[in-house]
């Protein structure tokens, strides 16, 4: 999208003597051309902070409770805790992310924290999605395999094989997500979203 684009689109405050430079609030001397409204509505809005916010607060706790149980407790280390409290730290991250979330459903632009933050935010959401369907796909298999082959199953089903496997999914999770690195942050300081 190039600037003549960006004047067509405009944030409801040509008339204001922002113009062209609207789409770009840093130029902007109106305040009320600073922030983008949120797509959704207030009602929308609220409802689903009230829903994020205690979904945080369980998720973590719960989150950080099984990691602590998995981790205190050697005898739970078997080869589906290791899954267990591995799909935990990624759930875990992802809630850490949802305020960030919150923060753009209700102001959409402009992304305050830079294009670092940004791109560490939407790398680290999707690594952790990923992460964790790789998890349930690898524990559904290990399940399969103890249930149809529960001798092969004693020998192949190690703690150590789980481990390294459990990092195979992380390092396979990143590596796969590094093209995404060069996701462009900058739409959420100057386009505006495209609502269907």
């Amino acid at each position: 999208m190039d600037l003549l684009d960006l004047g067509e689109v405009g944030s409801g405050c040509e008339d204001e003597n922002c113009g062209l430079a609207s789409a770009f609030p840093e130029n902007c001397s109106n305040q009320a051309c600073q922030w983008e409204e949120p797509v959704f509505g207030l009602i929308e809005l609220v409802c689903v902070t009230v829903i994020y916010i205690p979904l945080m607060l369980f998720g973590l706790l719960g989150n950080i409770l099984t990691i602590l149980v998995v981790w205190l407790r050697p005898h739970m280390r078997s080869s589906t805790y290791l899954y267990l409290s591995s799909m935990a730290v990624s759930d875990l991250l992802i809630l850490l992310l949802l305020p960030l979330d919150l923060y753009k459903l209700w102001r959409p632009r402009p992304w305050p924290l830079g294009d670092l933050a940004c791109k560490l935010t939407m790398f680290l959401s999707e690594c952790c999605t990923f992460c964790t369907i790789l998890h349930i796909t690898f524990l559904s298999l290990e399940r399969y395999l103890a249930v149809c082959w529960p001798i092969t199953a004693k020998t192949l089903v190690t703690r150590r094989r789980t481990r390294a496997l459990i990092g195979c999914l992380w390092l396979g999770a990143a590596v796969n997500l590094l093209q995404d690195w060069e996701y462009d942050c900058t739409h959420l300081r100057r386009e505006r979203w495209n609502v269907l």
